[in-house]
């Protein structure tokens, strides 16, 4: 049975990545446009230096060892302006088709309504024409987040270390995969009844990947440039209001209302963007508002998984129909 539901899963991933790369295309065309008419947001142009840098010096140590690596190594391979808003518009559309799996696997309307509605806000073109490094981290965090909720369902062990290892690579392009993977390791006790000992090896499992190559990376900036490189200078230090974030986050907040009818432990899940947000501004970090606000869709779109089972009460029939969705 799982291996048949595997088979129809993977038949269907070239469709659903054509389809995805299809609905970022708009966006990637507007950025690049922008780009071409001479354009260079402030992370761009810094990316872009580093990297014209290293090659004209010869040492790519600059590159691999200056935080965010993977838009900078990326962008190695193409040092161009261009390069930014179509890489970026190529990992929107890979995000977008795991959106498109994921919502097929569950049979759920809910998913697609929120693409939408990011799709037509301005969102996208700002991701992609202003630091396509946020793009490449919130598709990494929501593939680590849908095997999370794969483990979660389904209690395989090999979801939890795929989610580690996506989370180990995520690291590499925004920091919040460190908060993150902090916060699931938390929840696994919450989320599934298991004893401590059980717990302690699920965390194990879920963030060795995530601090063997945050380490890694760490030591070997330390051996090549002589000094660390602490992970969140890369974040703007001004953050939004917390009432904008949700000003321009209403599926977030009208999911929260939903919540408050009956509360579960495994709804806890809901909280993680939020708990990741608030945790950064007392240490001195911050976050765009695009960012926030991409960051916290992750959540509408994975509650409804936690609904009761059969035979249980939840409470007005309004919240089973619109997670049925």
């Amino acid at each position: 049975m799982a291996s048949a539901s595997r088979k129809r899963l993977t038949s269907s991933l070239p469709l659903e990545l054509g389809l995805g790369l299809a609905l970022a295309l708009p966006a990637g065309m507007a950025a690049l446009g922008l780009a071409q008419e001479g354009y260079l947001s402030d992370p761009h142009a810094a990316y872009l230096a580093k990297v014209y840098l290293a090659l004209d010096r010869g040492r790519l140590e600059l590159v691999g060892f200056s935080y965010p690596p993977l838009p900078l190594l990326l962008l190695l391979l193409w040092p161009s302006p261009a390069a930014p808003p179509i890489l970026g518009a190529a990992a929107l559309g890979l995000g977008l088709a795991l959106l498109l799996a994921e919502a097929k696997r569950q049979a759920q309307i809910l998913p697609l309504l929120l693409s939408v509605g990011f799709l037509l806000s301005p969102l996208p073109l700002y991701l992609l024409a202003e630091d396509f490094a946020q793009v490449l981290g919130l598709v990494l965090l929501w593939w680590a987040w849908t095997l999370y909720r794969r483990w979660l369902e389904e209690g395989l062990s090999f979801f939890l270390f795929a989610s580690g290892i996506v989370l180990g690579l995520a690291v590499y392009a925004t920091p919040f995969a460190l908060p993150l993977g902090v916060l699931f390791a938390l929840g696994i006790g919450l989320f599934r009844r298991v004893e401590p000992r059980a717990w302690a090896a699920a965390s194990l499992v879920l963030l060795f990947p995530l601090l063997a190559t945050t380490s890694a990376w760490a030591y070997l900036s330390w051996l090549f440039t002589g000094g660390g490189v602490f992970l969140y200078a890369a974040l703007p230090q001004e953050t939004p209001p917390l009432g904008e974030v949700f000003l321009a986050s209403p599926a977030y907040l009208l999911t929260g209302l939903f919540l408050l009818l009956r509360f579960r432990p495994s709804l806890l899940l809901y909280l993680a963007p939020l708990l990741a947000l608030l945790a950064l501004p007392p240490l001195g970090f911050g976050y765009s508002l695009s960012l926030a606000v991409s960051f916290s869709s992750f959540s509408p779109s994975g509650v409804c998984r936690a609904l009761p089972r059969a035979g249980e009460s939840w409470g007005p029939p309004s919240w089973l129909g619109f997670c049925r969705l």
